[in-house]
């Protein structure tokens, strides 16, 4: 407080909202500068912890990219009969079981990317409101 100059209620939650915004931009922006040095892969559920105030955008149901691996397929020939022997896959069925496989990893690319671009603009949102928000208070009298 300046000396002299008494500040309403108003002023002290906006200081508060302020400084809880500034800070929490911060938080992701260093959380985001963290994992790029690391030269890790990007968290699917984003830098921010899930809270009512930051929900994130979600993400596959697959929780990593191990799970995209396909169990192993038994192919079968059926004779005349119609008993069924187990048969090695085709080529056309391993291309397709390869291919189902890079697929699902690709999902997991592009949700790290959305994820990412999601979260560079919450952390700039949160620091432009919080810094808005205490440069305001000065022009609130």
């Amino acid at each position: 407080m300046v000396e002299g100059k008494t500040y309403s209620g108003a002023h002290a939650w906006i200081h508060f909202l302020g400084v809880l915004f500034l800070l929490m931009g911060l938080y992701g922006a260093v959380r985001f500068i963290h994992i790029k040095m690391r030269s890790v892969p990007y968290p699917i559920r984003g830098v921010y912890p899930s809270v009512l105030m930051l929900s994130g955008t979600g993400g596959s149901g697959y929780s990593r990219e191990s799970e995209c691996e396909q169990y192993p397929q038994v192919y079968y020939d059926y004779d005349t009969n119609g008993k069924q022997t187990p048969r090695p896959p085709t080529p056309e069925e391993s291309a397709v079981s390869e291919e189902q496989a890079k697929r699902c990893v690709r999902g997991f690319d592009e949700d790290r990317s959305k994820q990412e671009q999601y979260d560079k603009n919450q952390t700039a949102f949160l620091l432009f409101v919080g810094v808005g928000l205490l440069f305001s208070r000065k022009f609130l009298n």
